[in-house]
């Protein structure tokens, strides 16, 4: 079952010669992000075939601190530099999936504009 929690993700402009680092929230207030697994991909468009970048929990996606109570309501996408160097200055289309006991909830999607960076 696929659950579509938000329209967008918030545009984001960022460098290819930088990490890429973007804290967002949990797309349904409350919901316990500790049992899930996310992913997000970038594309230049939704049809393309080609992945540009890619995310996942554990690795380069990393879910934030517990609160008091023990949950864990934000996520932090972390790819570096040396990936991004791999992605072209240009427009391009990312969603982000939550995997959680058996559901697919649909966090939104957004717009990323990589620019060129300058300083190597």
């Amino acid at each position: 079952m696929t659950t579509n929690a938000v329209a967008d993700l918030p545009a984001i402009s960022l460098s290819n010669n930088a990490d890429w680092l973007e804290t967002l929230p949990t797309p349904i207030e409350g919901l316990d992000l500790t049992p899930c697994t996310l992913r997000m991909q970038l594309r230049r468009s939704p049809e393309a075939r080609a992945v540009q970048a890619e995310a996942a929990t554990p690795n380069a996606i990393a879910l934030a601190e517990p609160e008091e109570d023990g949950t864990r309501l934000s996520y932090t996408i972390r790819i570096p530099a040396q990936a991004m160097r791999r992605i072209s200055a240009g427009d391009y289309i990312r969603d982000v999936l939550i995997e959680r006991e058996g559901s697919t909830i649909y966090a939104g999607r957004g717009t990323v504009a990589i620019v060129q960076g300058v300083t190597r």
